[in-house]
């Protein structure tokens, strides 16, 4: 059974996000690691229910053109974008994916903590479909720890919630890959997510691109 891995909440510099999401909910998170390759660098926050925030922005130490981290310069404001399922087979999500007409690029992926301790995953992104980033990617974790189990910094997820014009199509396709998210019909697509802070609840949002 597939759950929720986390939500990415991008921003076009990390300092700005980090002092945003601070001044919204009174938690200010620390610098977490890099990607290599993506252009990109994060800061993490855990939820207490084995889900966790991602901030993420454009690293300015690498090479950006043609990133994630060169998509996100874009952004005017911090927003929620995209949102990754965790799986114990991702081979066999490949195939689901293949099954219903979906093509997928599995990219290993590592990072190396401020402790020295190194992460490592595998992450299996959908392609060759009209949705964008309102299908997830999918994530299989190859390390015993999980960001999840962060210190608790006072955060919990109330709701996660996808909200599209296409709605009966992408239920069929998240009942198909088993994909637990709630979608509900809308004239623009678009995520919204409900969090309990210090400060009482903020709602995060974000227009779902491509």
């Amino acid at each position: 059974m597939h759950r929720l891995d986390h939500i990415l909440w991008g921003a076009s510099s990390l300092e700005s996000g980090i002092a945003e999401f601070a001044a919204m909910t009174g938690v200010t998170l620390a610098p977490g690691g890099r990607h290599p390759g993506f252009g990109t660098h994060n800061a993490l926050a855990s939820f207490g229910d084995h889900t966790y925030l991602e901030i993420i922005a454009p690293d300015p130490t690498q090479e950006l053109a043609g990133t994630l981290g060169a998509f996100l310069q874009t952004f005017e404001r911090p927003a929620l974008f995209h949102f990754a399922i965790t799986t114990s087979n991702i081979d066999n999500v490949a195939r689901n994916l293949r099954a219903l007409g979906i093509g997928s690029r599995l990219v290993p992926m590592s990072r190396t903590r401020a402790d020295g301790v190194t992460l490592n995953w595998r992450n299996l992104y959908p392609e060759e479909h009209d949705f964008g980033f309102a299908l997830p990617f999918f994530i299989q974790w190859d390390t015993d720890f999980h960001p999840s189990r962060l210190p608790a910094v006072g955060l919990t997820r109330d709701s996660f919630t996808v909200h599209h014009p296409r709605v009966d199509e992408l239920r069929r396709l998240y009942a198909g890959l088993d994909i637990p998210v709630e979608i509900v019909a809308a004239e623009r697509a678009e995520f919204r997510a409900l969090i309990g802070t210090p400060k009482g609840p903020v709602e995060l949002a974000g227009l779902i691109h491509g």
